[in-house]
């Protein structure tokens, strides 16, 4: 998962668009101005709302918005800062607004089924269970998975059973992803302009990227991933802004305050 800087969001949108009502849980009403773009998103259990928001002639700000399926208010859930404003050259099936949702959210069969697709790198699929009924389940879910790997040429990696996990509670993580070299997955030289163009530190970032060029991705079936945010952003298949976005502002988990527009 990667380190998210987050600031904890207490507004809310109403039904299906962005209220002028809005209000924050402490005061406050959500500003409409500015506004660049909102993608929705929808996965098993929950509906996102991405809303990319002018922030300043450099940069932008991306506040994401979430409910369960049976709300109808979308509650303010993580806040991305000084995103920078770039034209991306680097662009891939595999890398798209989706993915970073699952580093919170989503079920097993989502983010499986993303990576089937051919819309995700490398997926992490954690099933714990209690008893032997649900053990089953867990089985029969990661059979199911595997069998869908072997049909679409995919890698996979099925870790030992952890049965002390927790008091009661046992583990499994079944990994996936696609084949091939990060350097044949992805187009390297364009991510590395996209840096050098849109991140003050970018040309820190050539050495990085062009270290794995020759790496295979399922070398992370098995081994530790890097402690890199930029790989850790491809092996997930995020959107390069966000990992900028990252770096840029640092890493702060001060869920205290309230982000309120200004």
């Amino acid at each position: 998962m990667l380190p998210y800087f987050i600031t904890a969001l207490g507004g809310v949108l109403i039904g299906n668009s962005i209220s002028h009502g809005s209000i924050f849980a402490k005061g406050g009403v959500v500003n409409l101005q500015e506004i660049i773009s909102i993608k929705e998103i929808n996965l098993e259990d929950e509906d996102y709302k991405i809303v990319r928001r002018k922030q300043s002639k450099k940069f932008d700000k991306i506040e994401l918005y979430s409910k369960y399926k049976n709300q109808n208010t979308f509650y303010g859930t993580l806040l991305y800062k000084n995103v920078p404003i770039y034209t991306p050259t680097f662009k891939s099936k595999m890398i798209n607004d989706r993915n970073q949702l699952f580093a919170f959210s989503g079920t097993n069969r989502d983010i499986a089924d993303a990576v089937l697709k051919g819309e995700k790198p490398f997926g992490s699929l954690v099933e714990v269970y209690s008893s032997e009924e649900e053990k089953a389940k867990s089985d029969s879910f990661f059979n199911d998975v595997i069998n869908e790997c072997i049909d679409k040429n995919l890698e996979y990696y099925l870790g030992k059973e952890d049965k002390k996990w927790s008091r009661g509670v046992s583990r499994r993580v079944l990994q996936i992803c696609h084949k091939g070299t990060f350097g044949k997955l992805f187009d390297l030289d364009a991510l590395i302009n996209d840096y050098e163009v849109a991140y003050e530190d970018g040309w820190e970032q050539d050495i990085t990227i062009r270290s794995i060029s020759n790496r295979k991705l399922s070398y992370y079936l098995k081994n530790d991933w890097d402690d890199m945010v930029v790989i850790t952003g491809l092996i997930l298949g995020i959107p390069p802004y966000y990992t900028m976005s990252l770096l840029i502002s640092g890493y702060s988990f001060d869920l205290n305050k309230i982000w309120k527009q200004t």
